[in-house]
């Protein structure tokens, strides 16, 4: 189980967090040795990951997602 606290934000959990996950599910997919692997966050507002690892570093990440904000960044050329 993973939960981060925000409380200077005034944030009590982060649902699922994605950043969290690449470290524990390479950690887990070795221990395993397997390459994919299923994640649960168990919290109040918990959800499920599926974490691959794709070979070259790098990790795949997917699940359900809930929009919490949109904006747009405006870069100067």
């Amino acid at each position: 189980m993973l939960l981060k606290i925000y409380r200077k934000l005034m944030v009590p959990e982060d649902p699922v967090c994605g950043s969290a996950h690449c470290q524990i599910a390479d950690y887990w997919s070795k221990e395993l040795g397997k390459s994919a692997i299923h994640a649960y966050q168990a919290s109040k507002r918990g959800g499920h990951l599926h974490c691959e690892m794709l070979g070259n570093g790098r990790i795949s990440i997917s699940g359900e997602a809930a929009l919490v904000a949109v904006s747009e960044i405006a870069v100067e050329l």
